[in-house]
């Protein structure tokens, strides 16, 4: 290669030979849901998804993926978590090929729940890989959602009934109180409650 410098003095420097890296295209091919279906609100719901290599390149060191929950109904965000692909523990991921991420969550009690539920997951979510494709778009086709319905389950309604205290009582003498909880909702209410006087 022939150059010349500012003072017009003509120098020959050797050829060099540069190489490129086949870069990863991470995707997200599908999203499952346990259960499936009949959403409630305060269900325990793990959520699974693949995360495919459609690059020339494998992927190289770890990354997070994130999950997001929203309601679209009520046009509100409920669940958000960055989930751990470890490449140690996993393995990199070949062209072509694909591994599996989970995350477990809840959904919250009572209406918040209800209405049309969006799962989102996003690979690499802070883009620590370098991704390529011939379209350009190696690092904004990383997202897939999948929508679920959700309805409200039966929650039991307690109130208090009768309460019964004495008409006097002397100062620093115990008196006794009685009550009725009555649950006048559709579900038993089961576990431990606390009253307070």
């Amino acid at each position: 290669v022939l150059s010349r410098d500012a003072a017009g003095n003509l120098t020959s420097s050797p050829d060099r030979t540069f190489s490129s890296v086949l870069a990863p295209d991470l995707q997200v091919a599908g999203i499952g849901l346990l259960p499936q279906t009949n959403f409630l609100s305060g269900m325990l719901v793990t959520v699974f998804w693949t995360n495919a290599n459609t690059g020339l390149g494998p992927t190289t060191g770890s990354w997070y993926d994130q999950l997001v929950v929203s309601n679209l109904t009520l046009g509100v965000r409920l669940f958000t978590t960055n989930i751990y692909f470890n490449a140690v523990l996993h393995g990199d991921i070949a062209s072509g090929a694909s591994k599996s991420n989970a995350c477990q969550m809840r959904l919250p009690d009572g209406l918040p729940s209800v209405g049309t539920l969006q799962f989102m997951v996003t690979a690499d979510i802070n883009n620590t890989l370098a991704e390529y494709n011939s379209s350009g778009t190696g690092e904004s086709n990383n997202t897939a959602v999948l929508t679920r319905a959700s309805t409200i389950p039966d929650y039991p309604d307690l109130v208090v009934t009768n309460i019964g205290a004495p008409a006097t009582g002397t100062p620093g003498q115990p008196v006794q109180i009685t009550w009725t909880i009555l649950n006048q909702g559709a579900a038993d209410a089961v576990g431990v409650r606390t009253d307070v006087i």
